[in-house]
């Protein structure tokens, strides 16, 4: 399997207020640190992933002088499938490169991408009409189901709705042997939530109390929400049954009850504009009997290509 070769980051400062505020809010020092942990080799570290600088100036890197490394970054919740894609396209086309960063979240990644700082955002959210008159182009790849995902050591299997709406409210505070429940919340806005609150919409109205309750953890990635939940007894959370199955995660996936469909979301690259030829190339993959089967196989549901 190759590895993306290692190429130098040009830098250059730019007072981008509004991209430094996303990245602010989608990485926490956790969630790297956990992530340098893993050891991958995933390309060089772009400038966007930095902190301010002294002085409160965001920075930024410049303009993509390496036309062949295909780079990619946006939402957590793509981040599974489509590294395990990016592997495949390199395995069976020697030569090519491709580099999928860490999480940045869906709106940094349209930024991203509208800011020349990589080849494709990951998006796991609708891109806002406010976007598209950007020029934000959009492939819509996969659809992955939004579950209620829990520590091992959890007991249940099931949860009814109104189980469900206790949970997140603080009215039931143990599992039926009598353990603690450790609810995690995900930030207002998060796909994973909006999809829940797609079938089961007193959802929104009993998270955003408990925001405002300050009742429960907030966490900010995909990463942080996996690792707290393989960590913490008790657990229970909103989480990616494909990002579960892609990587083996020894998770309890809890079945929604009385519910008419599963909670789901759409995964989709965006571009500026048409995508350029070798993303075009990785996207066509993707799109390709070969591609549609991996993401099959990996616990998603392929869906067809289109602006």
């Amino acid at each position: 399997m190759p590895r993306p070769a290692r190429v130098p980051s040009p830098e250059r400062s730019t007072p981008v207020a509004l991209w430094s505020a996303i990245v602010a809010a989608s990485l926490g020092l956790a969630a790297l640190a956990a992530w340098a942990a893993l050891g991958f080799d995933r390309g060089p570290r772009p400038a966007f992933l930095d902190p301010p600088a002294e002085g409160g100036r965001p920075t930024a890197v410049g303009p993509k002088t390496d036309p062949g490394l295909l780079e990619l970054a946006g939402s957590g919740s793509n981040l599974p499938l489509t590294r395990a894609l990016a592997e495949a396209y390199m395995a069976g086309r020697p030569g090519a490169r491709v580099v999928v960063h860490e999480s940045i979240g869906s709106t940094g990644g349209v930024l991203a991408t509208l800011d020349g700082l990589v080849d494709v955002g990951l998006v796991s959210r609708p891109v806002r009409e406010d976007e598209r008159a950007r020029g934000v182009h959009v492939v819509p790849y996969a659809r992955v189901a939004v579950v209620f995902a829990a520590h091992p050591s959890v007991p249940d299997t099931v949860l009814a709705p109104a189980t469900v709406l206790a949970l997140y409210g603080g009215e039931s505070t143990a599992w039926p042997d009598g353990s603690a429940v450790r609810v995690l919340l995900r930030e207002s806005g998060d796909s994973g939530h909006a999809a829940v609150a797609r079938v089961l919409p007193q959802f929104t109205e009993v998270t955003e109390r408990a925001y405002r309750e300050g009742r429960w953890p907030v966490l900010y990635q995909d990463l942080a929400m996996q690792q707290a939940l393989l960590t913490t007894p008790g657990a229970l959370g909103v989480f990616d049954r494909g990002a579960i199955r892609a990587q083996n995660l020894p998770l309890k996936v809890l079945a929604l009850a009385g519910t008419e469909r599963e909670p789901a979301k759409d995964l989709a690259f965006v571009t500026a504009g048409p995508p350029a030829p070798e993303a075009a190339r990785f996207m066509d993959f993707v799109a390709s009997p070969a591609g549609r089967a991996l993401t099959e196989r990996l616990g998603y549901v392929p869906i067809g290509s289109g602006a």
